[in-house]
């Protein structure tokens, strides 16, 4: 291999690491625009009757890859990389946009325990999104992209929603998907 070649897989490597970290530090302290305990186990329990909005999801539900084909609204990783070399766990960068009250993708998919790191944009106003059953909460202003990073535990599908639009029934609601290991 030439040194050139060797320069770019150093160079790539040094991004995938860069990127590996800034998710968990993320992940452990909450990122720009975070607040509650995303990342940590919901109170009760995901699984417990207690559940705000999870709804149970097909353990053959596929998570998709980097060259994934998707339907429209799912969301495809612009990066997936293991947690920790050797770890069976990844972290998972995806893009999503708020506009004229809808999500767009409006889902993301993920393995139970993967780091999900997700920007989100506000393109037309600004929106405040919860997701209740681990205690998300942030505002995005208008023409602002604000980040949340965490860790879904439990296998389940989890409603994000923006209260000041209406809540579930009337403003923009996306999804956070975790799938069962198989």
């Amino acid at each position: 291999m030439s040194s050139d070649g060797r320069n770019l897989s150093l160079i790539i490597g040094g991004v995938v690491v860069i990127v590996a970290i800034v998710a968990i530090v993320l992940w452990k302290v909450g990122g720009p625009g975070t607040s509650g305990n995303i990342g940590q186990e919901p109170a009760g329990g995901a699984a417990a009757d207690g559940a705000i909005t999870r709804e149970d999801v097909s353990a053959d539900t596929e998570v998709p890859g980097l060259d994934s084909e998707t339907p429209d609204n799912v969301a495809r990783p612009t990066i997936v990389t293991p947690v920790v070399p050797g770890s069976d766990s990844s972290v998972r960068a995806f893009d999503m946009k708020i506009e004229n009250g809808a999500f767009n993708p409006d889902t993301v998919i993920v393995q139970v325990n993967d780091v999900a790191n997700v920007k989100i944009m506000a393109v037309d106003q600004s929106y405040s999104i919860v997701q209740p059953d681990y205690g998300f909460s942030l505002t995005i202003p208008k023409g602002e992209t604000k980040v949340f990073a965490g860790q879904f535990t439990s296998p389940g599908k989890y409603l994000l929603y923006c209260p000041s639009c209406g809540g579930p029934d009337k403003g923009p609601k996306g999804y956070v998907v975790a799938v069962p290991k198989q």
